[in-house]
């Protein structure tokens, strides 16, 4: 498990420090945002209205892919650790244009909805399903660094079975944050970490639930 998540965190870092040079041996900032097919065609759809990283379009949209790991945690009530590898797909689309600045950090609200396919490989090998709506806050920084935040619930399918859940159909719950590098204008680098909750909300017992932190990596397109 610590190996997956090293693995992962180590090509996230290479890939954004390749990024980061490429950038910095072009000469400054604005090279990097330098005219191309890329940049060009974010500019014809006005992603940036306020200028590329302060914030984006209402009504843009996203559409992604991840893979991560994750590490069980014995807590509320849970009585085993469940380690699992993941992969997701998302589709989203920003519900407003920037909000914030005063009470709270300027930003967008974003509508996403991800599918989560995963295969747990301890304490017992299983898979879990997921789709799961999620309301995410992107950060409006003026910078190729976009932080986000997001919560969400959805529902799962799943054999992992007892002592902890006793149904095949359960929701889940996760809630976390992470960071889009943007290699382009229309292009990030997506790193996250979420906390995962898996249980059946006492449809039936046992229901101790399954929780866990997942770390994952991927890329996000913006159209």
């Amino acid at each position: 498990m610590r190996t997956i998540l090293r693995v992962s965190i180590a090509a996230c870092a290479i890939l954004a420090a390749r990024c980061a040079c490429a950038a910095d041996n072009s000469g400054n900032e604005s090279d990097f945002w330098a005219p191309s097919a890329d940049s060009e065609w974010a500019i014809r759809r006005n992603l940036w209205p306020e200028g590329l990283g302060f914030g984006l379009r209402k009504g843009a949209q996203t559409a992604g892919f991840g893979f991560g790991a994750g590490s069980g945690m014995k807590i509320f009530g849970g009585t085993e650790t469940h380690d699992l590898v993941l992969g997701r797909i998302c589709y989203g689309r920003v519900l407003t244009d920037v909000v914030g600045g005063q009470i709270w950090p300027r930003g967008n609200f974003e509508w996403r909805v991800e599918l989560m396919g995963a295969g747990q490989y301890r304490p017992k090998d299983a898979y879990l399903v997921g789709l799961t709506p999620l309301l995410r806050y992107d950060f409006a920084t003026g910078s190729r660094w976009m932080p986000f935040v997001d919560i969400g619930a959805g529902l799962s399918v799943t054999d992992m079975g007892r002592p902890d859940l006793s149904t095949k159909f359960e929701f889940n719950i996760q809630a976390g944050g992470g960071l889009n590098y943007f290699v382009r204008p229309n292009t990030a680098l997506t790193l996250q970490y979420r906390y995962l909750h898996v249980s059946n909300a006492r449809i039936a017992y046992p229901d101790h639930g399954v929780n866990m932190g997942v770390a994952s990596t991927g890329m996000t397109w913006y159209f």
